[in-house]
Protein backbone atom coordinates (compact mmCIF):
# COMPACT_ATOMS: atom_id res chain seq x y z
CA UNK A 1 0.00 0.00 0.00
CA UNK A 2 1.50 3.37 -1.13
CA UNK A 3 1.62 6.11 1.64
CA UNK A 4 -0.14 8.73 2.17
CA UNK A 5 3.16 11.45 1.75
CA UNK A 6 3.53 9.14 -1.39
CA UNK A 7 -0.06 10.06 -2.38
CA UNK A 8 0.46 13.04 -1.27
CA UNK A 9 4.10 13.93 -4.04
CA UNK A 10 2.01 12.05 -6.50
CA UNK A 11 -1.47 13.80 -6.28
CA UNK A 12 1.40 17.45 -6.44
CA UNK A 13 3.11 15.72 -9.24
CA UNK A 14 -0.58 15.37 -10.94
CA UNK A 15 -1.94 19.01 -10.01
CA UNK A 16 1.56 20.35 -11.53
CA UNK A 17 0.47 18.42 -14.78
CA UNK A 18 -3.00 19.90 -14.28
CA UNK A 19 -1.49 23.73 -14.81
CA UNK A 20 -2.76 25.72 -17.11
CA UNK A 21 -2.93 29.24 -18.17
CA UNK A 22 -5.26 30.30 -16.43
CA UNK A 23 -5.56 33.13 -14.05
CA UNK A 24 -7.33 33.71 -10.65
CA UNK A 25 -7.59 37.55 -11.54
CA UNK A 26 -11.66 37.23 -12.30
CA UNK A 27 -14.28 39.89 -11.83
CA UNK A 28 -14.28 41.23 -8.14
CA UNK A 29 -17.64 40.50 -7.07
CA UNK A 30 -16.99 40.96 -3.58
CA UNK A 31 -15.28 44.27 -3.26
CA UNK A 32 -16.27 43.83 0.50
CA UNK A 33 -13.59 41.14 0.75
CA UNK A 34 -10.60 41.47 2.60
CA UNK A 35 -7.67 41.47 0.42
CA UNK A 36 -5.76 39.48 3.09
CA UNK A 37 -8.04 36.68 2.02
CA UNK A 38 -6.98 33.84 0.02
CA UNK A 39 -9.18 33.86 -3.09
CA UNK A 40 -9.92 30.66 -4.23
CA UNK A 41 -12.32 31.47 -7.03
CA UNK A 42 -14.67 34.80 -7.09
CA UNK A 43 -17.48 33.00 -4.78
CA UNK A 44 -15.14 31.65 -2.35
CA UNK A 45 -12.22 33.36 0.18
CA UNK A 46 -10.49 32.37 3.16
CA UNK A 47 -9.12 34.11 6.17
CA UNK A 48 -5.39 32.51 6.74
CA UNK A 49 -5.32 30.13 9.91
CA UNK A 50 -3.65 31.63 13.08
CA UNK A 51 -0.47 30.23 13.88
CA UNK A 52 -0.52 28.88 10.51
CA UNK A 53 1.44 30.37 7.39
CA UNK A 54 0.94 29.71 3.74
CA UNK A 55 3.34 27.33 2.45
CA UNK A 56 2.20 26.44 -0.94
CA UNK A 57 -0.24 27.30 -3.64
CA UNK A 58 -1.35 26.69 -7.15
CA UNK A 59 -3.47 29.40 -8.11
CA UNK A 60 -3.40 28.24 -12.36
CA UNK A 61 -5.38 25.16 -11.58
CA UNK A 62 -8.48 27.04 -11.32
CA UNK A 63 -8.74 26.58 -15.16
CA UNK A 64 -9.28 23.09 -14.83
CA UNK A 65 -11.67 23.53 -11.88
CA UNK A 66 -9.22 22.37 -8.99
CA UNK A 67 -7.50 24.82 -6.74
CA UNK A 68 -4.74 23.50 -4.14
CA UNK A 69 -3.14 25.66 -1.40
CA UNK A 70 -1.64 24.27 2.20
CA UNK A 71 -0.33 26.51 5.36
CA UNK A 72 1.98 25.01 7.70
CA UNK A 73 3.18 25.29 11.63
CA UNK A 74 6.67 24.82 13.05
CA UNK A 75 9.83 24.11 11.41
CA UNK A 76 10.26 22.17 8.09
CA UNK A 77 12.09 18.97 8.33
CA UNK A 78 13.48 16.83 5.30
CA UNK A 79 12.24 13.74 4.93
CA UNK A 80 12.46 10.69 2.68
CA UNK A 81 9.85 8.74 1.40
CA UNK A 82 10.10 4.74 0.90
CA UNK A 83 10.10 5.33 -3.07
CA UNK A 84 13.51 7.89 -2.09
CA UNK A 85 11.25 10.81 -2.96
CA UNK A 86 12.20 14.25 -0.37
CA UNK A 87 10.37 16.22 0.99
CA UNK A 88 9.47 18.95 3.96
CA UNK A 89 7.56 18.11 6.85
CA UNK A 90 6.08 20.21 9.44
CA UNK A 91 4.69 20.19 12.94
CA UNK A 92 1.47 20.65 11.21
CA UNK A 93 -0.02 21.15 8.00
CA UNK A 94 -3.41 22.29 6.56
CA UNK A 95 -4.15 21.09 3.00
CA UNK A 96 -7.01 22.94 1.09
CA UNK A 97 -8.31 21.28 -2.33
CA UNK A 98 -11.51 22.23 -3.97
CA UNK A 99 -12.84 20.84 -7.23
CA UNK A 100 -15.17 22.75 -9.64
CA UNK A 101 -17.95 19.68 -10.95
CA UNK A 102 -20.40 19.98 -13.53
CA UNK A 103 -23.48 18.88 -11.37
CA UNK A 104 -24.21 18.82 -7.47
CA UNK A 105 -24.88 15.60 -8.36
CA UNK A 106 -21.07 14.70 -9.27
CA UNK A 107 -19.88 16.97 -6.37
CA UNK A 108 -21.36 14.47 -3.79
CA UNK A 109 -19.62 11.68 -5.72
CA UNK A 110 -16.57 12.74 -5.72
CA UNK A 111 -17.02 14.01 -2.01
CA UNK A 112 -17.84 9.94 -1.39
CA UNK A 113 -14.85 9.14 -3.03
CA UNK A 114 -12.36 11.68 -1.87
CA UNK A 115 -13.60 10.45 1.87
CA UNK A 116 -13.22 6.46 1.57
CA UNK A 117 -9.53 7.13 -0.14
CA UNK A 118 -9.00 9.25 2.98
CA UNK A 119 -10.17 5.63 4.85
CA UNK A 120 -7.03 3.79 2.94
CA UNK A 121 -4.61 6.23 4.93
CA UNK A 122 -5.43 6.47 8.53
CA UNK A 123 -7.85 4.92 10.77
CA UNK A 124 -10.56 7.03 11.14
CA UNK A 125 -13.67 7.40 13.57
CA UNK A 126 -17.11 7.53 11.90
CA UNK A 127 -18.31 10.37 10.07
CA UNK A 128 -19.70 12.73 11.72
CA UNK A 129 -20.76 16.37 10.64
CA UNK A 130 -19.77 20.10 11.65
CA UNK A 131 -21.52 23.63 10.43
CA UNK A 132 -19.15 26.38 10.28
CA UNK A 133 -19.57 29.66 8.44
CA UNK A 134 -23.07 28.49 7.25
CA UNK A 135 -21.49 25.45 5.60
CA UNK A 136 -22.28 21.56 6.70
CA UNK A 137 -18.79 19.40 6.37
CA UNK A 138 -18.51 15.61 7.14
CA UNK A 139 -15.84 15.08 9.35
CA UNK A 140 -13.67 12.53 9.97
CA UNK A 141 -11.13 12.75 13.22
CA UNK A 142 -7.86 10.63 11.52
CA UNK A 143 -6.90 8.64 14.58
CA UNK A 144 -3.93 6.78 13.36
CA UNK A 145 -1.61 6.35 10.17
CA UNK A 146 -1.74 3.32 8.51
CA UNK A 147 1.16 3.93 6.25
CA UNK A 148 4.68 5.32 6.44
CA UNK A 149 3.89 9.08 7.66
CA UNK A 150 5.59 12.21 9.05
CA UNK A 151 1.76 12.53 10.32
CA UNK A 152 0.84 10.22 12.27
CA UNK A 153 -2.75 11.82 13.01
CA UNK A 154 -5.16 14.40 12.10
CA UNK A 155 -8.70 15.61 10.96
CA UNK A 156 -10.31 16.14 7.40
CA UNK A 157 -13.73 18.07 6.64
CA UNK A 158 -15.31 17.65 3.30
CA UNK A 159 -18.09 19.19 1.80
CA UNK A 160 -20.09 19.91 -1.39
CA UNK A 161 -21.24 23.97 -2.18
CA UNK A 162 -22.87 24.03 -5.05
CA UNK A 163 -21.16 22.06 -7.66
CA UNK A 164 -17.53 22.82 -5.57
CA UNK A 165 -16.61 19.69 -3.41
CA UNK A 166 -14.45 21.14 -0.98
CA UNK A 167 -11.80 19.03 1.37
CA UNK A 168 -9.95 20.53 4.03
CA UNK A 169 -7.08 18.16 5.80
CA UNK A 170 -5.31 19.01 9.39
CA UNK A 171 -2.28 16.80 9.38
CA UNK A 172 -0.17 16.65 12.38
CA UNK A 173 3.06 14.89 13.95
CA UNK A 174 2.90 13.54 17.40
CA UNK A 175 5.55 16.26 18.47
CA UNK A 176 2.58 18.92 17.55
CA UNK A 177 0.51 20.51 20.61
CA UNK A 178 -1.97 22.05 18.89
CA UNK A 179 -6.10 20.91 19.28
CA UNK A 180 -6.64 19.80 16.03
CA UNK A 181 -10.81 19.98 15.94
CA UNK A 182 -10.18 23.43 17.44
CA UNK A 183 -7.85 24.74 14.29
CA UNK A 184 -10.26 22.94 12.16
CA UNK A 185 -13.22 24.47 13.40
CA UNK A 186 -11.88 28.01 13.16
CA UNK A 187 -10.19 27.13 9.71
CA UNK A 188 -13.40 25.97 8.03
CA UNK A 189 -14.92 29.98 9.96
CA UNK A 190 -13.17 31.71 8.09
CA UNK A 191 -14.46 30.25 4.76
CA UNK A 192 -16.75 33.08 2.97
CA UNK A 193 -19.16 32.65 0.71
CA UNK A 194 -20.16 34.68 -2.09
CA UNK A 195 -23.15 33.12 -3.65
Amino acid sequence: MKSIFSAILAGMALLLLLTGCASRDEENQHPDWSDDWLRVHRDLAIEHPADFRLDEISSAMTGNGMFYATWVAGDGRTITNTQGNEATAYDAQIYLLTKGNASAEEAESELSAWIEREKTFYEAEETRTLTAAGQTFRVLKLRKALSDNPYSHGIAAFAVHGTDTISVELLCTDGWTGDAEVVLQSFLGGFHYGD
